[in-house]
């Protein structure tokens, strides 16, 4: 789990800097709407690989680890309910990421982008 949460950690802090770091190198200038200055000839662009792939794996680690616990610590009697409290988090949490990022982004515009990479969201 330490490595897991390490890993998306070391992600999402470089997904919520990544953007400011482009504008500051004067690739990007954000406001209501985003202008390209040179990102796209420019090569900083394939910078977000890096960082979704600390996300990928850090998210991979986390679901094989809950879901060993959740065996681990779990009878045969009540590995069921432990299974499905999982994954009823699991589906809550998309539902939400959804239903109010999607408003709350489009309220902010693409400065808001910014300021919502901060919180994760799936």
């Amino acid at each position: 789990m330490l490595l897991a949460f390490t890993l998306l950690t070391i992600g999402y802090t470089g997904l919520g800097l990544y953007p400011t770091w482009l504008q500051s190198a004067g690739l990007v200038e954000y406001g209501t709407t985003t202008t390209f200055t040179g990102l796209l000839e420019s090569n900083l662009r394939y910078g977000i690989l890096p960082i979704m792939i600390l996300i990928v794996l850090g998210g991979s680690f986390i679901k094989s680890v809950i879901s060993g616990t959740v065996a681990k610590e779990t009878t045969p009697e009540t590995r069921a309910k432990g299974f499905s409290i999982f994954y009823a988090m699991v589906n809550i949490g998309a539902f939400s990421g959804k239903t109010v990022v999607k408003p709350l982004r489009e309220a902010l515009g693409n400065e808001g982008l910014i300021t919502l990479n901060y919180f994760p969201h799936r």
